[in-house]
């Protein structure tokens, strides 16, 4: 009997024990929390859409033709065009000659054009431009001045702000043509080129821009039996050259009619790959490629084209495929010209930016947007991500009554695009002759980040605001509001700066909420995270009330007693509730006020954590907030009745046990 009496009280502690678990894990849950101040940035407004600008001269000292344009964006956002021009500036003669211009980002102006090849004695055509990151230009263009056609080179050093002497680069007695550029990471030139003798060839080259080395002279059309003209170069990640260009050669069964080629020099051994038809479907003309490579190391084509492909009829338009440069896989072509209407023979530009966006323009004489039946300079991008969406065509030569032609494309790091063309039309009194006409997509600046206002609260009312400058603004508009901003579309800017900061002194007390939005000539940024900050004058503001600890705490109850000590002058409280740690009223609303009285019941609305702070006010004057107390509220579960029942039937069997026990002690003492 009394093994048995033992276990009994054993199983009993047991249960005791249990219970006493349970309740400690209860108390751990709700007393070991950790709470960390978290500064979120709010952001109900999305991006404004980019916008087209008006369209520009270029070629205003121009008096004869202007064309053949090629620009280039600097890492300060100035946009460099270089041009082949017959106006005899600056005594240049009556040749064609390479005139430059920059237009400078900070006062929006276009600079007075230069004229870059001096050195020249005979004609010069087609220039090419690329920008180191160093912010060196350097062109190459065709020349003639020695009788024969050669390649001639010019750079502008940034550092002595000087155009160089001009390199005549290739000094043979062949004729090159058509230059293409293209800067690897080392900020070397890889360029291809035709060489023209019996038959155009496409050719590669390398220069070396530090000692002016133009080496490594590679044949590239190898495979061609016909003229190859054309040609268009871009490097990949690992500085390949990757050259596509227009071809007559009956390769693969392509036919006589002109095609669309590829080749690959690996710059490291600068072997060539073999050549690839890129147009093997097409059964018409296909003309004037142009190749870019994006980060996947997926090769995006454009092309002109005369084949009636997906019915897309037999005139001339713009097609589209990307090759993967690994296993040489070429996805299905898409058509992106969609009127009825002729393309030029003019290049199609491409270009891709960061996040793989395809950019393609070029000129077409469909009539839309109501743009006439004369060459008009179109526009389409696409998602390369996803590549089953083109955006509808725009036309970009909405100024131009006459023919527009021959468009070049570039990009910046945020993606604004920049696109210059030929134009015949007399716009802004340019004259009649062709001129260099210039257009630019501005999306609006990155949101500037306003840093966290200090000192917080402010006892004397200066308030001073700071954020970082943004590359692209040329103004901040700055905004204030006595609660949180989430739009500032009905709101009017405090001030207009140039500075990334603002400072202001300000005379009542309160609670001022601030946001900064950037301007970049054509529209604004979305605006910033919002600050915060309290303006408290020692002698005029009320002290903070002491909210008194919550108990019982955890509860099973949902009305909370809350209770403070009274602030002499308030006429009222402010109670605010929380799930988590109240920090700062940012973005909260108070649950109550409370009128004379230094205390409140709450009902909380379902279990878990809830924090609250108190705010005294005499109805023009706001005390900064209380400390921040909490309580955890949760319902008994069923487990909880088990225990609670278990340890009842406990007490019971112990106290029966130890009753009999003393009873029967009793008897054998009797």
């Amino acid at each position: 009997m009394k093994t048995k009496t033992h276990t009994i009280i054993v199983v009993g502690f047991l249960l005791l024990s249990l219970l006493s678990s349970i309740h400690s894990q209860s108390v751990n849950v709700a007393t070991g929390m950790n709470f960390e101040h978290t500064n979120a940035i709010y952001t109900s407004e999305d991006l404004p859409i980019k916008e087209w600008s008006d369209t520009k001269v270029v070629s205003t000292e121009s008096t004869g033709l202007s064309y053949n344009p090629s620009i280039a964006i600097d890492s300060n956002e100035n946009v460099h065009a270089v041009w082949q021009d017959v106006t005899d500036y600056v005594g240049s003669g009556p040749d064609s000659d390479i005139f430059y211009k920059y237009w400078d980002y900070s006062s929006q102006n276009w600079s007075t054009t230069e004229l870059l090849s001096t050195e020249s004695t005979g004609a010069s055509s087609n220039p090419s431009i690329v920008i180191d990151s160093a912010d060196n230009l350097h062109v190459i263009w065709q020349d003639q001045s020695d009788g024969d056609w050669d390649l001639f080179y010019k750079c502008w050093n940034s550092t002595t702000e000087n155009w160089e002497t001009s390199v005549d680069l290739t000094q043979s007695g062949s004729d090159f043509y058509a230059p293409a550029l293209a800067m690897d990471s080392q900020c070397n030139i890889h360029l291809t080129f035709e060489i023209r003798t019996a038959i155009s060839r496409i050719y590669y080259g390398f220069l070396n821009i530090t000692n002016k080395d133009f080496s490594h002279t590679i044949f590239v059309s190898s495979s061609s039996t016909e003229n190859a003209n054309a040609p268009s170069i871009a490097l990949d990640g690992q500085g390949n050259a990757h050259i596509v260009w227009m071809d007559r050669t009956d390769l693969d069964g392509s036919g006589t009619d002109s095609d669309i080629f590829y080749a690959m020099v690996n710059t490291t051994d600068y072997s060539v790959s073999d050549t690839l038809v890129i147009t093997s479907e097409s059964t018409g003309y296909s003309r004037v490629p142009s190749i870019i490579v994006d980060s996947l190391s997926i090769a995006h084509i454009a092309w002109v084209d005369e084949t009636d492909y997906g019915g897309s009829g037999t005139d001339r338009d713009i097609f589209y495929r990307t090759l993967d440069l690994e296993s040489w896989g070429l996805t299905s072509i898409k058509v992106i010209s969609t009127g009825t209407g002729d393309v030029g023979f003019y290049n199609p530009a491409i270009a891709i930016d960061a996040q793989r966006t395809i950019y393609v323009v070029w000129d077409d004489t469909t009539e839309i947007e109501s743009c006439g039946t004369d060459s008009d300079i179109f526009y389409r991008s696409c998602s390369a991500s996803t590549n089953n969406y083109w955006t509808q065509t725009s036309v970009l030569s909405t100024e131009s009554t006459a023919n527009s032609f021959n468009p070049v494309i570039a990009l910046d790091n945020l993606s604004n695009i920049f696109v210059i063309w030929q134009d015949d039309t007399d716009y802004l009194s340019c004259g009649s002759d062709r001129d260099i006409f210039y257009i630019q997509l501005f999306g609006p600046p990155i949101p500037p980040d306003l840093a966290s206002i200090e000192p917080n609260p402010s006892y004397d009312g200066e308030i001073h605001l700071d954020w970082n400058d943004m590359f692209t603004a040329y103004e901040y508009y700055v905004y204030r509001s006595s609660s949180y901003i989430w739009s500032v579309e009905d709101l009017e800017p405090i001030s207009v700066v140039s500075d990334s900061n603002y400072s202001e002194t300000l005379s009542i007390v309160g609670r001022y909420f601030y946001v900064v939005t950037a301007n970049n000539y054509i529209r604004n940024s979305s605006r910033s995270n919002c600050q915060s900050v309290e303006i408290i004058f020692p002698e005029d503001s009320l002290p903070s009330p002491t909210l008194s600890f919550i108990l019982p705490n955890p509860t099973d109850a949902n009305s909370i007693s809350l209770m403070w000590d009274e602030i002499t002058g308030a006429t009222k409280y402010y109670v605010y509730r929380s799930t988590s740690y109240i920090w700062s009223l940012e973005s909260l609303d108070p649950i109550e006020t409370v009128f004379g009285d230094d205390n409140y019941i709450d009902s909380l609305p379902s279990e878990g954590h809830y924090f609250y702070v108190i705010v005294a006010s005499d109805g023009l004057r706001n005390s900064s907030i209380s400390n921040c107390e909490y309580v955890y509220f949760e319902l008994p579960h069923i487990d909880e009745f088990i225990v609670t029942t278990c340890f009842i039937l406990s007490f019971i069997v112990i106290n029966l046990i130890v009753s009999i026990f003393r009873k029967r002690k009793k008897q054998k003492l009797q």
